[in-house]
């Protein structure tokens, strides 16, 4: 792997130092959570690459489609269609240096639904490969902090370390409901 460019490195952490957290602004019903959208990242993003001149170029190295059956809720089987994408990301300064981490890529597995689905991998590849480059925070909303990853965690170990005893590092963690 060759090293990331001095001048892309610079572009990087200047978008690093004008993004901040992002919040959680859209919800899937049907999975009961909600994440942020591509929209927002990029919204918030954008104009920082803009600032930096920084262009994230997403590159499709491959895209297979996989057919099985399933058993629907109804108990019916049902032929299902997936297509699993690979990505890749040129990163691509205006000074014309380009450069691409090719251990780095994304794989995003969706059912084939038609053209949407090539959409809906390359947005949401995109969106983490934005997040991991950019170290892009996306926390719960503290007023919702019950669906936290972080509340979750200190509630189990509230149900561990319930007693007065001291902390024991043996104690099975199985039985827990995160």
């Amino acid at each position: 792997m060759t090293a990331m460019p001095k001048e892309i490195a610079a572009a990087v952490v200047m978008v690093m130092r004008s993004v901040g957290r992002l919040v959680k602004d859209a919800k899937n019903e049907q999975g009961r959570y909600t994440y942020t959208s591509v929209d927002s990242f990029l919204a918030a993003v954008s104009p920082a690459c803009s600032e930096a001149g920084l262009i994230i170029s997403p590159i499709e190295l491959s895209a297979e489609l996989s057919e099985f059956e399933a058993t629907d809720r109804d108990g019916k089987v049902k032929k299902r269609r997936q297509i699993t994408f690979k990505y890749n990301f040129m990163l691509i300064h205006e000074s014309g240096v380009t450069w691409t981490n090719e251990r780095d890529t994304r794989h995003v597995t969706v059912e084939a639904t038609g053209a949407q689905a090539y959409g809906a991998a390359q947005s949401y590849a995109l969106k983490q490969y934005m997040r991991s480059l950019f170290l892009i925070p996306t926390g719960d909303d503290p007023e919702n902090e019950k669906s936290s990853d972080a509340a979750v965690i200190a509630a189990a170990a509230k149900k561990i370390f319930a007693d007065d005893k001291p902390a024991d590092s043996k104690k099975d963690l199985s039985a827990l409901d995160w």
